[in-house]
């Protein structure tokens, strides 16, 4: 998910950040997570739902990148706001 305009808390596997504008949210799959706004507040975001598996063989090596840290983030259940 990307934060194109406003503030906002987000919990994610029993961590909460403080997020906005520019910050870009990796969550993996089976992941509990879910943002709080504050009364009033209005957030803009992109959120994409993508299967790795679905979009494995169109992607090129330099997007594989991509792909390499989502299954490392999946994996180690490291979660990092960037």
């Amino acid at each position: 998910m990307y934060i194109h305009e406003g503030n906002a808390r987000f919990f994610i596997d029993q961590n909460f950040y403080n997020i906005g504008p520019g910050d870009l949210i990796l969550v993996p799959p089976n992941t509990i997570h879910r943002m709080i706004l504050e009364a009033n507040n209005k957030i803009v975001t992109t959120a994409i739902f993508f299967s790795k598996y679905a979009l494995g063989n169109v992607m090129s090596a330099s997007q594989s990148v991509f792909f390499s840290l989502y299954e490392h983030s999946r994996k180690k259940r490291n979660i990092n706001i960037v």
